[in-house]
């Protein structure tokens, strides 16, 4: 069966279409890990992920299940995923198309319903307290309520998880999905929208602003040596220290009141506890990409060089990768910018209108 017999039914592909869908077939069989599309706007790109996760094989059924009954999340009591071992085990399936903004995951799933899309857990509303939403829900500091939801599909950022990760076809921004565990992520399709702009959001996702004021609330009062990049990572190494304890010690407390949590002391839960996370990475990829570091008015920011070094965060993750855009001009700095290797391109010229986008895709039935 030929990759056009996948396309999405009810439409028709285009000519356009049918020569680009050949030539990134062709080139994922020949071997090539990566393809680099250049396909202009209007052009009905969105077609070719949809494509590419209709040919892609479905999911296992113990991954589902882990997924599913939440197993592939529990942790012991040092922080690791019990299952994440299991999770890596099983065969990667499906497609996950990665968007910039959460608008382009929304256009994504109106022109495909089944796909299923995930967003960070402040778009979902808390269900047992609407006051909330989900990152700062009263089961952040109550396990009990967070089984109880999770038991009876209540929360709605968890069954959009469900539903995202067991799909064939996913849709994530890049922040969300570098977020994500690693283990529950691998796809045997991963497709890069508006790739042109992959660089920005790495450097975005991985720069860091360390605010005085936060240093303040954490009692951190020592300086750092700007001048010396070790030393300054020693500096951080502590911060973090100071972080994981202090987060402990508020959840603890925090626990104890089962549920009775002002909103000053969620938001200072969260503050710290996403610039612990935070930090992690930063100190995870110190030594690989090299950070710029500058202090402002209100702290000091750190800001990665070397990006061909963090695409491995989402590249990683996919069997064959797509990396679609209208903007390529120079495919080869293109590459060696994100670091990638063993790549196709191909480029289709505009036929189309821009202001007429979708115009001519026809739908039948």
């Amino acid at each position: 069966m030929g990759i056009i017999e996948h396309f999405p039914k009810n439409y028709t592909p285009l000519n356009q279409q049918v020569e680009l869908l050949n030539a990134i077939d062709k080139a994922f069989k020949s071997g090539k890990k990566y393809v680099i599309c250049c396909a202009p706007t209007g052009s009905g790109k969105s077609f070719l992920s949809k494509t590419l996760s209709n040919q892609s094989n479905p999911p296992s059924e113990v991954f589902v299940d882990l997924i599913k009954t939440n197993e592939a999340f529990d942790q012991d009591q040092f922080g690791a995923y019990v299952n994440e071992e299991l999770c890596k085990s099983q065969p990667s399936f499906g497609a996950s198309a990665l968007t910039i903004t959460k608008n382009l995951q929304n256009q994504y799933n109106l022109l495909f319903p089944d796909s299923d899309q995930l967003k960070g857990k402040t778009n979902y509303i808390c269900q047992v307290d609407t006051e909330y939403n989900v990152e700062m829900a009263p089961c952040v500091f109550l396990a009990k309520l967070k089984d109880e939801c999770l038991t009876k599909n209540k929360c709605l950022y968890y069954n959009a998880r469900v539903n995202a990760l067991t799909n064939k076809f996913s849709l994530f921004n890049y922040s969300m999905f570098m977020a994500l565990p690693d283990h529950v992520k691998k796809r045997e399709y991963l497709v890069c929208d508006e790739a042109s702009e992959l660089e920005d959001e790495l450097v975005k996702r991985f720069s860091r602003h360390i605010n005085f004021k936060v240093l303040k609330r954490l009692d951190y009062v020592t300086t750092p040596n700007l001048s010396d990049y070790k030393k300054f990572r020693t500096w951080l190494i502590g911060l973090l220290t100071t972080l994981e304890s202090e987060v402990a010690v508020l959840k603890t407390a925090l626990n104890r009141r089962k549920g009775d949590v002002s909103m000053a002391d969620r938001q200072r839960y969260s503050l710290f506890k996403n610039l612990m996370m935070s930090l992690k990475m930063t100190l995870e990829t110190w030594d690989k990409c090299e950070y710029l570091i500058e202090k402002d008015k209100d702290g000091y920011m750190l800001t990665p060089l070397k990006v061909d070094t963090l695409s491995k965060y989402i590249f990683d993750h996919g069997d064959k990768i797509l990396l679609m855009s209208a903007t390529i001009i120079d495919a080869d700095n293109f590459a060696k910018t994100l670091g990638i290797t063993n790549y196709e391109y191909i480029e289709s010229k505009s036929v189309f209108d821009p202001k007429l986008r979708y115009t001519f895709q026809i739908k039948l039935g």
